[in-house]
């Protein structure tokens, strides 16, 4: 339900597996406050989900008033929000899906920095993509505030975790540390060689996936035998390998381009199970350092890591505020405010 009472349904159209992604809680929380929520892959063929379980199944060439009216069928014709989750996709119908009812709303989802890493042609396009995104949906939903200057009036509403508290963070084994994410050209690699020269009864264990660092990072792994590479993690077994660890780290470059505008949900994944985070000072946690443990530099990492352990932070983080349920309400409640101007 919206805060004003009248139901408000949610579509969330993407070209992303929903395993894949997290907005995929979003509609999970929606569900669970009342709403009835759907959520439409459209990629070679078309699927839609309803509840985390494929409702139906289109091939390449379907019309998208096709599988409109088979959604609407599955979940009503009420009031609703569709989210247009294409992060600047070329070539896609998301503009054409109609909307079941005249008061409902359409929402651009700008949950990154199209611009990163995109030159020439390339950059125009999707500034292209990006200002008819604009023009074709009535707000944008942003998860940082530092791109509202690029986006006016846009709605911010961050990201969020599905995690809750695990006790057994606190009898987990502090001489290991995890990071969990992505490995990129963000990622200071040089940052975690000097902490695993520099600590050798260390053990840092990495999870994730690895892209375009792969040779650097394999130079890395080789030459530090107290740094472990475990791969892909299974979504399933994501908050039970949280909770081996009473230290999450993220060693991300601040000034780097691809961090500047970040909302890493890997941040609120751990303080949401308990974790002491050691961070670097990218945006994002500059508004948390209540809450976490800054890291300047691989000389601090003997104090901050003391401090970690002796002085943690995580017990005052208010958790339930950082779950899809509270986004969904927030994303409700400022829907409903500039509908109401």
């Amino acid at each position: 339900m919206s805060p004003r009472g009248v139901p408000l349904n949610v579509v969330f159209f993407t070209h992303l597996p929903y395993a894949l992604n997290d907005q995929h809680y979003l509609l999970e929380a929606a569900s669970a406050a009342g709403s009835k929520a759907g959520y439409v892959e459209w990629s070679r063929g078309c699927r839609i989900i309803i509840d985390g379980v494929i409702a139906a199944d289109f091939p390449a060439g379907t019309t998208i008033r096709t599988v409109a009216a088979k959604l609407y069928d599955l979940i009503g014709r009420e009031r609703t929000v569709l989210i247009d989750g294409m992060a600047n996709k070329v070539g896609t119908p998301n503009f054409l899906f109609p909307l079941p009812t005249s008061d409902s709303v359409r929402v651009y989802g700008v949950f990154d920095d199209y611009r990163y890493d995109k030159q020439g042609f390339k950059l125009l396009k999707f500034h292209l993509v990006d200002q008819l995104s604009q023009l074709r949906n009535k707000y944008c939903w942003l998860f940082s505030r530092d791109l509202q200057s690029r986006y006016p009036d846009s709605i911010c509403v961050d990201n969020a975790s599905f995690l809750t508290p695990n006790a057994k963070v606190r009898t987990a084994d502090p001489s290991q540390v995890l990071y969990v994410g992505s490995i990129d050209r963000r990622t200071d690699l040089s940052l975690l060689g000097a902490i695993a020269d520099a600590n050798t009864s260390l053990h840092i264990d990495i999870y994730g996936t690895i892209q375009k660092v792969k040779a650097d990072f394999d130079l890395l792994v080789a030459a530090h035998p107290n740094i472990h590479f475990h791969g892909k993690w299974d979504e399933r077994d994501f908050g039970d390998i949280l909770a081996r660890y009473r230290i999450g780290l993220i060693p991300y470059k601040p000034n780097h381009p691809m961090t500047r505008y970040i909302c890493s949900s890997k941040l609120y994944h751990y303080l949401n199970t308990g974790l002491e985070v050691i961070t670097t000072p990218f945006p994002q946690v500059r508004r948390l350092e209540n809450y976490v443990h800054i890291l300047e530099s691989a000389a601090d990492w003997p104090r901050v890591y003391e401090a970690a352990l002796t002085a943690p932070r995580t017990q005052a983080w208010p958790y339930k505020d950082f779950m899809w349920q509270a986004r969904w309400h927030e994303l409700c409640a400022a829907i409903e405010e500039r509908e109401h101007r």
